[in-house]
């Protein structure tokens, strides 16, 4: 998802992507930085994933003018680093003396498993296993309670942090006016469509993403009924530009655009390799498809349709005129010569 969200490209796309033939970070931080504004960049996670820190940012993350990562940090407990991150944002937010022209781009990792919370103080979800037993919870789909609760505990803490830190935007200068959009790279299954984790299917579970948006105090509605993370930054150069300057440079889509492009696509993790496994969803409706040729799906001529699905996966009969009917538009926009 970070490809889609930061180059705001189809997510087949991603496998092209890659330190050797693009040194010059993502597209909508170049932009930025040509409008006048820092980028800075503060983070726990480990950034160096698929070298996903020199594909954003660009060869020596050239484009950050700050860099605060704790990912070598001497910290143990990955919340502990989720917490300092925060009070380090909030300390630059909070500063009067700082230029405006600032974007903040910042990523937790408390909520990825093994999930991570201060367990003394901050536990309300019982009971909860002490640690994750992968071989067990991958052997039966049995007492996953305790992991979910797991889970649950990490959730509650980090939206605890967003609330501090957007307590503390509301009384910064001019953080009333900023822009922030809040989301997640996945979701997590537990069994419910009989997969675990995440990156294994493209089920509800899996796929269904927090994405939040404050516009200042923005008035102005958006028609959209979906949103996906390519649209992230096309509706946020919308906000800050005042019109929809960068359709001929984006896939993804403002959620201001008068006419609603009413599907979002999702794709299947394939590691570093283009996904060749996706789904076209209309709201009500997806189709999971894969490319004939999964090793290289730039050179298939062929989809093969796997399933129709309800929005909660219960299956639907496979019917290719109706398909055709429901997500025609949607793949003669996608694959367009």
């Amino acid at each position: 998802c970070w490809g889609s969200m930061f180059f705001s490209k189809w997510p087949f796309y991603f496998g092209k992507i890659t330190p050797d033939n693009w040194k010059g970070g993502c597209p909508p931080l170049r932009l930025l930085k040509k409008m006048g504004y820092e980028v800075h960049v503060l983070s726990s996670a480990r950034l160096g994933y698929y070298q996903m820190d020199h594909l954003i940012f660009g060869e020596s993350r050239y484009l950050a003018d700050r860099f605060y990562s704790l990912e070598d940090s001497e910290i143990q407990e990955v919340y502990q680093k989720d917490q300092r991150v925060i009070e380090q944002l909030m300390e630059e937010v909070e500063n009067p003396e700082a230029s405006s022209g600032r974007i903040f781009l910042v990523f937790l990792d408390a909520t990825h498993h093994d999930y991570s919370w201060p367990v003394e103080t901050e536990s309300h979800f019982y009971p909860f296993e002490s640690q994750v037993n992968y071989f067990k919870a991958a052997g039966s789909n049995k007492g996953l309670e305790g992991i979910q609760n797991r889970y649950r505990n990490a959730l509650h803490f980090v939206d605890g942090l967003f609330g501090k830190f957007l307590a503390s935007l509301e009384k910064s200068p001019g953080g009333r006016e900023a822009v922030v959009v809040v989301t997640g790279d996945h979701a997590e299954e537990f069994y419910e469509q009989g997969y675990l984790f995440h990156a294994s299917a493209l089920s509800h579970q899996q796929t269904h993403v927090p994405l939040y948006y404050k516009f200042g105090q923005n008035e102005q509605k958006s028609e959209r009924k979906m949103s996906s993370h390519m649209d992230i930054f096309p509706s946020v150069f919308h906000y800050l530009i005042g019109e929809d300057v960068c359709q001929e440079v984006f896939q993804g889509q403002s959620i201001f655009h008068q006419e609603v492009w009413p599907y979002v696509v999702t794709a299947r993790f394939n590691a570093s390799r283009s996904p060749y496994e996706f789904f076209i969803h209309n709201g009500t409706d997806k189709v999971i498809a894969r490319f004939t040729n999964e090793t290289d799906i730039f050179s298939a001529s062929r989809l093969r349709i796997l399933s129709a699905k309800t929005r909660d996966d219960e299956h639907l009969p496979i019917d290719t005129v109706s398909i055709k009917e429901r997500f025609g538009e949607a793949m003669d926009k996608i694959f367009r010569p």
